[in-house]
């Protein structure tokens, strides 16, 4: 089978030796159809028919259908080797096996002896690896295949499609399974030479930090990418600014313009650097009379989008629902194995072969079954053959093709709410790509009043095409009846606050986007060239790299933005500290995929592969061992020490006290929080964490408390009280009973609390209120018109608020 051996555990041979087999001489042979997944071998049952549940089996006269749970065995631990292992020291790196061993994974362990019992027995004449169709998916197979010590001949099934047709057609082309050889040694090359790189890395960087620090060839950089945006974000001075937007009527049209500068050469047009100049523009042009001096319009198109590939689907899932990226691929793995409702999910293509061509008016059949669909996939019956190549094209499909509905006809009453929403967005990015280009008329009006001058803008729809598939309808144009040389007049002015803000946190959309599109990160245009369409990780892996840093304590959720922790942080800058740059850019993942990719092809050796893997691993291993941390450490001074006077710094896993004699320390890490810099600054100061920190208890509660100082040096808890007043200055009259408005710990709320219960929360849909916000409708019964809501379906809105006459906040969107 594999052109380089693997030892597996003597005991597990032993074990598998010792199987019972029929020693009857007449027995009738079948083929064993061994699976991926369960529900999957149910589904090929049902194709082939005439079966029946025989143990932990599905047989018929000339099948058995036996499944894995994903992988059933793994790469050996370093205590499998040797027990020393057991025990982390830097002199046993790096740990490099002679031969790779592979161990059964506990929890499915049984079912691994049923599938070898079963490969074994007699009337076992050759096996189907029917896995998933990609290296992994061959890596499960083959592993089972090699552990089994059996030599029967074996037959790849290539599926994308779990419906009758598809599954038909997989088995009319049966491929014998040496002709996917090359794809298993690229597999096997990839899983070994992580556990290389990962085991020895993350044991030697935690045992020189003393804390365990987790090492990874692709969840590293990813890391690397979060903790540099970070970075740019507390670096990021802001700034005020001041923008002008007046109200302004000309004749019957009445239309918005916003103030800007003629000078050439600045970043930002629209920007009044002084509010007095500001104020001032806003005094001399209000009521002023003025002109269109242009009107500019073209009219532009917009093409519908490719279809769904995995990265693209939690994009937009995680942008329209807030859905993580490991959420919206559990429920894409569900409307395949279960619902058959779409084809395999965890594709990096997103165009279709031209042999599905004849498939589509099937599926277009199915979908027009749904009333929201059908008037849609009625049209695109007629235009089936008329696809560009932006939908068929052989060249850019991969193992699989894009992500589709299939010929199965859904039964929404049958599907939960969050799987309705993911085949909704499959459903209708598939029926838009048979309709035409959208329009948009594109208008700018420049008006001067008194000259100075105001730029409006209008981007109307006009000729729907596909985005009718969305529910978008062509708009009236506005501006673009304007004419130049119309005289105006402004109604109104507004002067709005603005500021500098820095780039935005990753959130799953943003960073799925940066790993696909890692390729930009990288100088060498070859390895840029290599990993341009694949990125970082794989479609099917990056939901989990993100769950793992998130597991690790190196990134944590806040909302939908990904933050990393100070442990994070700590890990990227130790590993450029000591120049191991290999292990947090995603050069290395381009030059492993390039090789890969030449593995595959037959083009390059595995047995070459591994051997520059381990001169790398023991090359990171040397840096690490003589690396010299102390120069990593913080000087900087955050507080003195409450003990003895002496300053307190950061060590590797604490903020601790300068004085060696002194036993003042805090840990970094208290019941799950990670502590920062200025957290422990404001301990020091004022015995008290200037905010609430989460904590998380044994029993795995989450709560938030402050951290207190106690004169002896330990650390305590001081629950929040959400009524605590933190500033007596009143905002405004309470509209309940005429009391003070005051700023509590967790909302704005009458001072003559519990008797009035009339409060301001200061986060509203997602959108923290100013106390000038707070003033303001206080005083006036409503407020501006604000942005930066938020809707449960995580779409963002504006709108005023308004008190009604019981005292309760409502929107209004008029």
């Amino acid at each position: 089978m594999a052109k380089r051996k693997t030892k597996d555990n003597e005991d597990s041979i032993e074990k598998i030796e010792n199987i019972e087999e029929s020693n009857s001489a007449e027995v009738s042979k079948k083929t064993l159809i061994i699976t991926e997944k369960p529900s999957v071998a149910r589904d090929i049952a049902k194709v082939l028919g005439d079966f029946e549940k025989v143990e932990d089996k599905l047989a018929s006269k000339d099948y058995v259908i036996t499944w894995a749970y994903g992988h059933l065995l793994e790469l050996a631990e370093p205590h499998d080797y040797d027990p020393s292992y057991k025990f982390w020291t830097l002199s046993a790196l790096p740990i490099i096996p002679d031969n790779f061993k592979l161990k059964p994974i506990k929890k499915s362990e049984k079912q691994l002896e049923n599938i070898i019992r079963t490969i074994k027995n007699p009337s076992i004449s050759k096996i189907i690896n029917a896995c998933d169709a990609g290296r992994e998916g061959e890596l499960i197979f083959r592993n089972i295949y090699k552990y089994s010590n059996t030599n029967k001949p074996h037959l790849r099934l290539w599926l994308s499609s779990l419906v009758k047709e598809a599954v038909i057609e997989a088995f009319e082309n049966l491929k014998e399974g040496s002709n996917f050889d090359n794809l298993f040694y690229a597999a096997q090359s990839r899983s070994e030479a992580d556990w290389l790189v990962g085991i020895n890395a993350t044991r030697a960087v935690s045992r020189r930090c003393g804390d365990l620090y987790s090492v990874g060839r692709v969840q590293t950089p990813v890391l690397t990418i979060i903790v540099d945006r970070e970075k740019e974000i507390k670096s990021f001075v802001s700034r005020k600014y001041y923008e002008l937007e007046a109200d302004i009527k000309a004749n019957k049209i009445e239309y918005k313009g916003k103030w800007f500068s003629k000078r050439k050469g600045i970043d930002n047009p629209y920007e009044i650097e002084k509010l007095s100049e500001a104020e001032k523009l806003s005094k001399e042009l209000c009521s002023k009379e003025g002109i269109i001096k242009e009107v500019k319009s073209k009219e532009t198109t917009e093409q519908h989008s490719l279809l769904y590939d995995l990265t693209e689907l939690q994009r937009d899932a995680n942008k329209n629902f807030g859905f993580t990226a490991s959420k919206t691929l559990n429920i894409a793995q569900a409307l395949y194995e279960e619902k058959k409702l779409i084809t395999y999910p965890r594709t990096d293509s997103r165009y279709l072969p031209k042999s599905m061509i004849t498939e589509l008016p099937k599926i277009l059949e199915s979908i027009s079954t749904v009333t929201e669909y059908k008037e849609f996939a009625n049209t695109a019956k007629t235009r089936v053959n008329e696809l560009s190549s932006r939908v068929i094209n052989d060249a850019k499909v991969s193992d699989h093709f894009a992500i589709i509905p299939t010929t199965e006809k859904p039964v929404f009453e049958k599907l939960k709410q969050d799987e309705k929403k993911i085949y909704d967005l499959i459903a209708k990015r598939f029926l838009s790509v048979f309709f035409e280009a959208a329009k948009y008329r594109e208008t700018v009006v420049i008006t001067s009043v008194l000259d100075n001058t105001f730029e409006s803008k209008e981007k109307i729809l006009i000729f729907a095409g596909f985005k009718k598939v969305y529910g978008e309808k062509e708009k009236k144009v506005i501006l673009g009846e304007l004419k130049e040389g119309e005289k105006v007049k402004i109604i109104k002015i507004s002067l709005n606050e603005e500021e500098t803000k820095p780039k935005p946190r990753y959130t799953d959309a943003t960073i799925l986007s940066a790993m696909q599109g890692a390729g930009k990160l990288i100088e060498d245009e070859e390895l840029k060239e290599t990993i341009k369409e694949k990125g970082i990780g794989t479609p099917a892996t990056r939901a989990q790299i993100i769950e793992r840093l998130i597991e690790v304590s190196y990134l944590e959720r806040e909302g939908k933005n990904l933050k990393p922790t100070d442990k994070g942080i700590y890990l990227v800058e130790l590993l450029n500290g000591i120049e191991l740059l290999e292990l947090t850019k995603p050069e290395l993942t381009g030059e492993w995929e390039k090789k890969l990719i030449e593995i595959e092809k037959g083009n390059y050796k595995s047995e070459v592969f591994m051997e520059e893997i381990i001169n790398f691993t023991k090359e990171i291993i040397e840096k690490i061992k003589k690396a010299d941390l102390s120069k990593l450490k913080s000087s900087e001074t955050i507080g003195l020490c409450p003990l003895c006077g002496k300053e307190v710094v950061e060590e590797v896993r604490t903020y601790s006290c300068t004085n060696k004699e002194c036993s003042f320390k805090v840990w970094k890490k208290i019941m799950t929080a990670n502590l920062t810099k200025d957290d422990i600054k404001s301990l020091l100061n004022n015995k008290k964490t200037d905010s609430p920190i989460q904590f998380k208890s044994k029993e795995g509660k989450k709560f938030k408390a402050y951290l207190t100082l106690k004169d002896d040096g330990a650390t305590g808890l001081e629950f929040i009280n959400s009524n605590e007043v933190i500033s007596p200055e009143p905002l405004g009259i309470c509209p309940k009973c005429g009391g003070n408005i005051v700023e509590k710990r967790e909302y704005y709320g009458c001072s003559n609390y519990p008797d009035c219960d009339f409060r301001i929360s200061k986060t509203i849909l997602g959108r923290n209120m100013k106390r000038n916000e707070i003033q303001e409708i206080l005083k006036n019964k409503k407020s501006s018109k604000l942005t930066g809501f938020w809707s449960k379906k995580k779409k963002p809105f504006s709108a005023t608020l308004v008190i009604e006459d019981d005292g309760k906040l409502k929107f209004d969107f008029s």
